[in-house]
Parts: structure tokens; sequence; C-alpha cells
């Protein structure tokens, strides 16, 4: 790639060569860029056994624990017969909704809830 050397000043005359060399090496740079771009990755979808649940949660229950959240329909599940599936995607979504309130966060919403009804 020839680069722009300005040895002369821009005049009118040399104007359109200097726009299009200039405009050339836009082009090119444009194409380094994209071919330096790589797509972003697709996450696929990953599952998770009985066993590989208990091992991706925190706290690792025990796997009579995970049956009681399955059987009061406390946790998300794909049943495949009898074999129990989870996705982990909707497993991280369990996970970031069963987040408790701290007492600050409790008291802001009693306190938004409190000035919406004296209005």
């Amino acid at each position: 790639m020839e680069t722009l050397q300005i040895s002369t000043p821009v005049t009118l005359e040399t104007l359109p060569k200097h726009f299009a060399q200039l405009a050339s090496e836009v082009t090119a740079i444009k194409a380094m860029l994209e071919a330096k771009a790589t797509p972003p990755a697709v996450e696929q979808a990953t599952w998770f056994n009985i066993q590989q649940l208990c091992e991706y949660i925190p706290d690792q229950p025990a796997r009579q624990t995970v049956y009681a959240w399955v059987q009061h329909g406390l946790i998300p599940v794909h049943k495949g017969g009898k074999k129990l599936r989870f996705l982990k995607s909707e497993i991280d979504d369990y996970l970031k909704k069963s987040k408790r309130l701290s007492k600050l966060e409790a008291n802001e919403v009693v306190n938004n809830y409190l000035t919406s009804k004296s209005n």
C-alpha cells in the first residue's frame, strides 16, 4: 500500500489526485479492519444433568435438594423420559432472580410503594 505523501501544497489542480489516493487508502484500511474483525462467537446451548447442575450452582446443593426443587416447581427443568435436564441460561436467570433485597433496597421499595399510593 502506497502511503500518501504530500511534498507540494495541495492546489485545485492536484486535489483530485490527492483525493483519489486518500480514498484508496481509506478503502485499504477498511478492508484490513474487516479482515481482522471476527464475528462474535455464537453461544451454543449448554445442558446440565443433575450432577453437573449440583456442581454448577454456587452452594453445590445435594441431589435430593434439587429433586425437591423440581418437585415443587422452583427451578426450570426439562424432562426427557426419566432424565432431568437443565439449560444453563435458564439456571443463570433463575439464580439472578432469586436474589434477596438488602434492607436498604427493601426500604426503598416500600417507600416508593407508599409514595405512589399516597398520590
